[in-house]
């Protein structure tokens, strides 16, 4: 009798998830997308303006130190916005733009930690 209810109950998960499977996601708001882009943008900007602050005041002893630091700071930037971008979702004409932008931004990515290991 068991054996009957465990696949009942299976068949009931199953049924009960097909509408949902596969199922595209809701658009993206235009606004919330662009407000997105900028914020990730103004994140980029004062990661390198701090980073050029930090050398001006730093010695000639902690330009190394600043720039693995600011690095660091880029590369989980990019990270997070690849992370935030993939949660989005726009219709056509604009279907490409976010799968673009994170392929740009994984591109960015590599090239920073190829730069990290030359150091």
């Amino acid at each position: 009798m068991r054996v009957v209810y465990c696949m009942v109950f299976a068949f009931t998960l199953v049924l009960g998830a097909a509408p949902t499977f596969g199922a595209e996601k809701p658009e993206t708001s235009h606004l919330a997308f662009v407000t997105e882009y900028v914020r990730e943008l103004a994140a980029i900007e004062n990661i390198r303006a701090s980073a050029e602050q930090e050398l001006k005041q730093g010695t000639k002893d902690e330009v190394f130190s600043v720039a693995v630091h600011s690095s660091t700071l880029f590369q989980l930037e990019l990270r997070s916005q690849i992370r935030m971008l993939r949660g989005m979702h726009l219709k056509a004409p604009f279907d490409q733009l976010i799968p673009n932008l994170t392929g740009f931004y994984q591109q960015k990515n590599r090239i920073a930690s190829k730069n990290d290991r030359c150091r």
